[in-house]
């Protein structure tokens, strides 16, 4: 596997300031998008998609678009001035499907972007660009948030079964380029007898947990012809919850969660690690499809 050479960053303008404004959650993403590429001298292009558009002409905010293309300049000007590549590109139509497209279909490695969240009942991403992007793209989705990326600690979720074997891998491999530190997460999430007599059951289950996992970090390690040091995290409660409190606990930079999609229905509600994770991390995320 190879760094990601292609970088595909959603920019996104306010509509409450001067035409140009790139949002808050947008600075963020490209802020970490520089960072990446600048360690792993990757490609970044730069794409604001016109909502609703098929091609410019096709509305009146198209007064907006020589102030877009300056404030995309600009960025692409002041990165080159610190060695990172990036040039720009502007799409028209429905913004997640147009990402996803374009990040399918030119090759992209790697699609980084902000989130502007839409909170649903129990926080979760319903209706939100990025919620979208993950649910529809199988090319990584690097999701910002608000905290720079120096840290260099990756934390990784596992269900441990072979399907995630890929997630692992993928950061296994972030890891090593960054030279930063992994975690490797799993949480045993079935209820179990309560009480005194129960400890030791308790205990047994978390023993043989961290013998499976071990046994899979083994197989992902021979497999990728690599033996890095890892921290293994196993404890009683939700996938999501564990995953919040190791990256919070370790100052983590990214949690990699792999994620498959659910039927249409399922895909606009809560329900998936991802998703839940993703309104309460303390971190970035990047979802994998296994």
């Amino acid at each position: 596997m190879e760094p990601y050479e292609k970088i595909l960053v959603p920019v996104h303008f306010s509509s409450d300031e001067s035409p140009g404004t790139i949002t808050r959650d947008s600075q963020d993403a490209l802020e970490q998008a520089r960072v990446l590429a600048g360690e792993l001298g990757g490609q970044l292009t730069l794409a604001h998609v016109f909502a609703g558009l098929d091609h410019v002409g096709d509305s009146s905010d198209d007064g907006d678009l020589p102030a877009i293309e300056q404030a995309l300049d600009a960025w692409i000007a002041a990165a080159a001035e610190q060695a990172v590549r990036a040039d720009r590109e502007l799409l028209f139509g429905a913004p997640a499907d147009e990402i996803v497209r374009c990040a399918e279909t030119e090759g992209f490695d790697l699609v980084l972007m902000g989130t502007r969240r839409k909170r649903g009942r129990g926080g979760s991403l319903v209706g939100s660009t990025a919620a979208r992007v993950i649910l529809q793209s199988t090319v990584p989705v690097w999701v910002a948030k608000h905290h720079g990326i120096q840290h260099r600690k990756v934390v990784v979720g596992t269900d441990l079964g072979d399907g995630c074997d890929p997630v692992i891998a993928h950061a296994l491999h972030l890891a090593h380029w960054r030279g930063a530190e992994l975690h490797v997460v799993h949480a045993c999430d079935h209820a179990l007898a309560s009480g005194p007599d129960s400890v030791p059951a308790l205990e047994q289950e978390l023993r043989e947990r961290r013998i499976r996992l071990e046994a899979q970090m083994a197989r992902v390690l021979e497999a990728e012809r690599s033996s890095p040091r890892y921290v293994a995290h196993v404890a009683f409660g939700s996938p999501e919850s564990i995953l919040w409190t190791v990256a919070r606990t370790v100052a983590a930079d990214v949690a990699v969660v792999g994620f498959t999609g659910r039927t249409a229905t399922e895909r606009l509600c809560r329900g998936n690690t991802a998703e839940q994770v993703l309104s309460e991390l303390p971190c970035s995320l990047l979802t994998v499809r296994p």
